[in-house]
């Protein structure tokens, strides 16, 4: 009687932790399943509707962070930084430009005149803080990134030129979608170049190759190729783009 007295408590102990347990489990289940889908809507905002974005985008393309500046609004007359902190203007050197806007157009190049321009060496992003949205643009100082750039008008640069005392030689970008316009890159492998790609870049670097012959019938070439390749995101993107060099009825 005396062991079964004995038993009772540690039964009684053993049924309570695994009470205590189970809700637990479920809670690291419902953890790991965030993670995931967190990590599927990361990767959806990477590679979804790249023909889009790239034909909205002046350029896409590689580069790193080299200096990061901040910047002040001068119609703030008030001393305090954190009132005329206006944002943040980052350099980027380009280490190589991937798509131009100018490769999207339907409209064959005129025989003998020059290729389209690719992006400066170095080019400027700015991204404002006024007025506060969420999912701007954030970039760290000596890191790569594949970039979405787009032009602002000649209002909107004068506006920044003006008011944040910005350089009036320069010319000033924005992301297209803001954060969506900036995925980050591995550091650069200098013992293995060819080592493979993010995923995105990979895709869209393959677009873009494709709308880079000057001719249309020569894109449409390329496009088909790229919609039989079996990969069901380019041949979704191929499509769109075959699509987009269709005359405007």
């Amino acid at each position: 009687m005396r062991l079964l007295y004995l038993r009772m408590p540690i039964l009684v102990l053993v049924l309570a932790t695994a009470i205590a347990m189970k809700p637990q489990a479920g809670q690291v289940v419902r953890t790991v399943s965030g993670d995931k889908a967190d990590r599927e809507y990361r990767r959806n905002q990477e590679i979804g509707d790249l023909y889009r974005r790239a034909a909205a985008s002046r350029f896409v393309v590689v580069g790193k962070v080299v200096k990061v500046d901040l910047v002040a609004d001068r119609s703030w007359k008030r001393p305090a930084m954190d009132e005329n902190f206006a944002g943040f203007l980052y350099s980027i050197a380009i280490e190589k430009t991937v798509c131009r806007q100018a490769d999207f157009s339907a409209h064959a190049n005129v025989v003998g005149a020059p290729p389209p321009v690719e992006a400066g060496r170095v080019v400027y992003l700015l991204s404002p803080v006024k007025p506060p949205v969420a999912g701007t643009e954030r970039l760290e100082l000596g890191q790569r990134y594949l970039l979405f750039l787009v032009l602002p008008d000649r209002q909107q640069q004068k506006k920044w030129i003006d008011s944040l005392y910005l350089d009036p030689m320069k010319v000033y970008l924005r992301a297209e979608e803001q954060a969506r316009g900036v995925v980050l890159l591995p550091p650069r492998d200098p013992d293995h170049p060819e080592a493979q790609q993010l995923e995105v870049l990979d895709k869209v670097t393959r677009l873009c190759q494709a709308m880079r012959p000057a001719s249309v019938s020569e894109k449409l070439e390329a496009l088909y190729k790229l919609a039989a390749s079996g990969d069901p995101i380019l041949s979704h993107e191929a499509r769109e783009a075959m699509r987009g060099l269709q005359p405007r009825q």
